[in-house]
């Protein structure tokens, strides 16, 4: 399948992008997550994660076909290139069920790293790179790793699967109709919070009353929009408490948003 295609096949703006991911700590698994660590069973462990990565990513990929090519899968990692669009749904996806597949040992985790192509022409090898160092980006969010690097923001599976996933459902339900400048306001809020951030730290950037004009402009913002009150206050406490995360929520809604523009 030609990158183009992966593109044209995208939601929103037309772009395709790489998925890399790999099993979290696998040394240590090895080397201390079994007990009486005879060669049978690092050899069955062995197999069984080779049983997963081997065979059963292809048939979560079938299930994608049309918007993704699967370049490799084998041993604890994997790489695969598709529409922008579709790769953080994989990639819940496989996360997902690898999770179930280890009956949810919380010392068994994957991490996972998407870029997203500048152009439809860019080099894939440089994407590819790009795609790794997402990666390591994941990984290297705290010492139990367990992340996704999506849109240049590590952010934890845990944090990704519940709020941020909800939070850009709710936002791109919010905008539709309205005019897109509301996102480039919202991404301005967050601007005039990450200043007094870096300058005060978060806790006072978030609560203290003398440093928190983004909540005043913010509150401002959704007075002056056409929408019901429960919704608006609903968007409101969203973005609050994700406030962190919202530049990839933003984002990821401009894009979804964008009617089929191209960047070359």
């Amino acid at each position: 399948m030609e990158l183009s295609d992966l593109a044209e096949n995208s939601e929103g703006i037309k772009k395709w992008g790489v998925l890399r991911g790999d099993v979290d700590n696998l040394g240590n698994i090895f080397s201390e997550g079994l007990k009486n660590a005879t060669i049978s069973r690092i050899s069955t462990l062995s197999s069984m994660l080779s049983f997963f990565f081997n065979g059963y990513i292809n048939n979560i990929c079938k299930e994608y076909k049309d918007n993704i090519y699967g370049i490799y899968s084998g041993g604890d990692d994997f790489f695969i290139v598709g529409s922008w669009s579709t790769l953080p749904d994989l990639a819940k996806r496989i996360y997902g069920d690898f999770r179930k597949f280890t009956g949810e040992n919380p010392d068994i985790t994957l991490s996972i790293g998407i870029s997203v192509a500048p152009g439809e022409k860019y080099p894939i090898y440089r994407v590819a790179d790009a795609g790794g160092i997402a990666l390591e980006k994941a990984k290297d969010i705290d010492k139990d790793k367990d992340a996704i690097t999506f849109l240049d923001m590590p952010i934890k599976w845990d944090k990704f699967n519940v709020d941020i996933e909800k939070f850009k459902e709710k936002l791109q339900k919010f905008i539709a109709n309205k005019p897109r400048g509301i996102l480039q306001k919202l991404y301005s809020i967050y601007e005039m919070y990450d200043i007094k951030r870096k300058e005060k730290g978060t806790e006072m950037a978030k609560y203290d009353g003398r440093h928190a004009r983004w909540r005043w402009m913010l509150t401002y913002l959704m007075a002056r929009l056409k929408a019901g009150r429960e919704e608006k206050e609903e968007i409101k406490m969203m973005f609050i408490k994700n406030i962190d995360y919202s530049p990839v929520v933003i984002k990821w809604v401009e894009y979804l948003t964008r009617r089929g523009e191209k960047n070359e």
